[in-house]
């Protein structure tokens, strides 16, 4: 059995969030109609205004995302995406 330390647990947390928030972002592209790899700038920018996780994108409102560049269609299906895992988990 190995023990991991707290760093340890730490990356493994970010590196999840990380995947998730790509993820997330990645499907709401796709319910728009978009190419799943056309959410990685989006992501960036999310994560350069210190936005780790789907749930920091939920608290996201229309006129700061438009304020970070996000197009409002895309807020709008960042939005459903997050209400349709929602009701998944429900």
């Amino acid at each position: 059995m190995r023990i991991i330390d707290d760093d340890e647990v730490e990356k493994v947390a970010v590196a999840s969030s990380s995947s998730s928030l790509e993820d997330f972002v990645a499907s709401a592209c796709e319910r728009m109609g978009r190419r799943r790899e056309d959410g990685a700038a989006v992501t960036k920018r999310l994560r350069e205004n210190w936005f780790e996780s789907v749930e920091d994108v939920e608290s996201l409102d229309i006129e700061d995302a438009g304020a970070m560049g996000i197009p409002g269609r895309l807020w709008l299906a960042m939005r459903e995406e997050a209400e349709a895992r929602r009701s998944l988990i429900t």
